[in-house]
């Protein structure tokens, strides 16, 4: 049985997530961006940067952290390329890099892997999971994959309603 969803302000380590969705982030701040397709679609891949030239970063300085994040992503060579010449893989690795440029705490990324082939899904899984180590994020990733689910520190599984704590190696194959 679900019960009534009342509002309440989100927190993260019991700190308040203001503008939490908000259209732009804030470096420092605890803003969580989800990955997304429709955001490296938008773009040219070098153009990344535009979250931190709205908060206030020169153009210049947002240009160089945006071409360091697509090198950290293993697309600094592509980054004058539009997004209808980006594979699949290569524009969710744009949206990581979108995403990440901000520094957040927090990283949430729906689906991921959802559209991509498996080797091209695994590449993208083990790119979230070496930023995440390396860049100490608290991540959520919601996925129908097992495999991946599996890989994760820690598993919770939507089962009538409700969420509900599973050990990873008890999924499936």
């Amino acid at each position: 049985m679900l019960r009534k969803v009342t509002y309440t302000s989100p927190k993260f380590n019991w700190e308040p997530l203001r503008g939490w969705c908000s259209r732009i982030p804030r470096p420092g701040t605890w803003i969580c961006l989800a990955v997304s397709l429709l955001a490296a679609r938008i773009y040219r891949a070098g153009k990344c940067g535009h979250a931190l030239a709205d908060a206030g970063t020169s153009r210049r300085e947002a240009g160089q952290q945006a071409l360091q994040w697509l090198q950290e992503v293993g697309l600094r060579d592509r980054a004058s390329h539009r997004s209808g010449e980006l594979s699949g893989g290569e524009q969710q690795r744009v949206a990581l890099a979108r995403a990440l440029i901000t520094r957040p705490k927090i990283l949430m990324a729906d689906e991921p892997t959802g559209d991509l082939d498996n080797r091209t899904a695994e590449a993208v899984f083990n790119l979230i999971s070496r930023l995440h180590r390396d860049y100490r994020l608290t991540s959520l990733i919601v996925t129908h994959n097992l495999g991946f689910a599996r890989q994760c520190d820690r598993v919770l599984r939507l089962q009538q309603g409700r969420l509900v704590e599973v050990s990873p190696q008890s999924l499936s194959a």
